[in-house]
C-alpha cells in the first residue's frame, strides 16, 4: 500500500562555510535544533537519465527515517507529490513503474547514484508551539557507480501546511544571509549536473542555435511532450482529470497536422495515429467523469438524495470501477 502526501518546500544552493541566519520574526518564536541524522539513498533512473529530465526522483532509502521507496513528482513551483511504498532492494516495485510509464516509456530502471546525507534540521515553531516549518541542512555525498564521489550542500525548507507566505518569510531572510535559489529541481540534478558539469545528460533535446519556424515548433512540441507526461502522472496518481491528458494529446495532434511539411511525415503520421488512440481510449473515462460531476452536483442540490451517503458511494464506486476497466 503505498502512501501519498503533498510536500511545498524551496532548496538552497550553499556554500561549505555558510551559516545559516537567524529565522525567528514573524510568525516564528521559536527555532529548535534536531540531532544530527545519517540517511542514505540510492536513485535509480533510466540510462538517458529520463526521470532527472522530467525533475522527477524515485529512490530507496535504506538508512534514516522513512525507508522504503519515495517517488517524488513536480506539482508546481514549490510544491511535489510524494508517493511512498514500503520495500527494500534494488527491485522497483511494480505499482512504481507503472506510474512511471509515459516517462520511461518501458525503459529498465537501475541505480545511477547513491547519495549519503549527513541532515541537521532545525523546527519553526509559532507562538503556540506548533512546529510551522522545518529547515533541513544537507550534507551529501554522492557517488555514481564506479564514479568519483562528490560533495554539495542544500538547505531546504518545507512548511508544514503549505503556507507560501510563510515559505517567502524564510527565502527572505536566506536570500538576505546571501542564499541562493537552487536552479535545480532535485538533489539529483544537482549532483549530476556536480559529476558531469557539461549537463549533457540532463538536456537530451538537441540546442537549436537560430531562431526559425522548424525551432519555434519544436520548442513548442517539446512542452507539450512534457505537458503530456505531466497530465499521464497526474491522472495515475488520481490528482488530476483526463481532460489534461487528452487536451495535451489533441494540440500535439494539431501541431503535427498543420506543420507536417517541416516534419518526417511518416513518423508525424505514426504519431498521429498514436496520439488518436489516446484520445479514444479515453473518452469513456471522460464521460464518467463528467457524468460523476454532474450526480454529484445533483445530490448537493437535492438534500433528500444527499442525506443518504450510499448515492454519493454508489456513483463513487462507478467511477472508481471505470477508472480500473481503462
Amino acid at each position: 500500500m503505498a502512501d501519498v502526501c503533498k510536500k511545498t518546500k524551496r532548496t538552497y544552493d550553499v556554500g561549505p562555510d555558510t551559516e545559516l541566519p537567524d529565522l525567528t520574526g514573524g510568525r516564528v518564536t521559536t527555532v529548535a535544533v534536531s540531532d544530527v541524522a545519517e540517511l542514505q539513498a540510492t536513485y535509480v533512473d533510466t540510462n538517458d537519465l529520463a526521470l532527472a529530465a522530467a525533475e522527477i526522483s524515485l529512490r530507496s532509502r535504506t538508512e534514516g527515517p522513512d525507508p522504503g521507496w519515495q517517488l517524488a513528482l513536480p506539482a508546481d513551483e514549490d510544491t511535489e507529490v510524494e508517493i511512498r511504498r514500503a520495500g527494500r532492494g534494488v527491485r522497483v516495485p511494480v505499482a512504481l513503474t507503472r506510474l512511471l510509464t509515459a516517462v520511461t516509456t518501458g525503459s529498465a530502471l537501475s541505480a545511477r547514484v547513491v547519495m549519503s546525507t549527513t541532515r541537521t534540521s532545525r523546527h519553526l515553531s509559532g507562538a503556540d508551539g506548533t512546529v510551522v516549518a522545518n529547515v533541513h541542512d544537507d550534507l551529501v555525498t554522492a557517488t555514481e557507480p564506479e564514479g568519483t564521489p562528490v560533495q554539495l550542500r542544500q538547505v531546504e525548507v518545507e512548511v508544514v501546511d503549505g503556507e507560501s507566505e510563510l515559505l517567502d518569510e524564510i527565502h527572505q531572510a536566506l536570500t538576505t544571509a546571501g542564499m541562493q535559489r537552487s536552479s535545480w529541481a532535485s538533489k539529483l540534478q544537482r549532483a549530476l549536473r556536480d559529476v558531469d558539469p557539461a549537463g549533457q545528460r540532463l538536456d537530451p533535446e538537441p540546442a537549436l542555435s537560430k531562431e526559425t519556424a522548424g525551432s519555434t515548433l519544436h520548442r513548442y512540441l517539446v512542452g507539450q511532450r512534457r505537458a503530456l507526461t505531466r497530465a499521464d502522472l497526474a491522472v495515475r496518481t488520481m490528482s488530476a482529470s483526463v481532460h489534461d491528458v487528452r487536451v495535451a494529446a489533441r494540440r500535439l495532434r494539431a501541431a503535427l497536422t498543420v506543420y507536417r511539411r517541416l516534419l518526417d511525415a511518416d513518423r508525424a503520421r505514426h504519431l498521429q495515429g498514436e496520439l488518436q488512440w489516446i484520445g479514444r481510449e479515453l473518452s469513456d473515462l471522460r464521460d464518467a467523469e463528467v457524468a460523476g460531476e454532474a450526480l454529484f452536483a445533483a445530490l448537493e442540490d437535492e438534500p433528500d438524495l444527499g442525506a443518504d451517503d450510499s448515492a454519493r458511494g454508489l456513483v463513487q464506486r462507478e467511477l472508481t470501477a471505470t477508472e480500473g476497466r481503462a
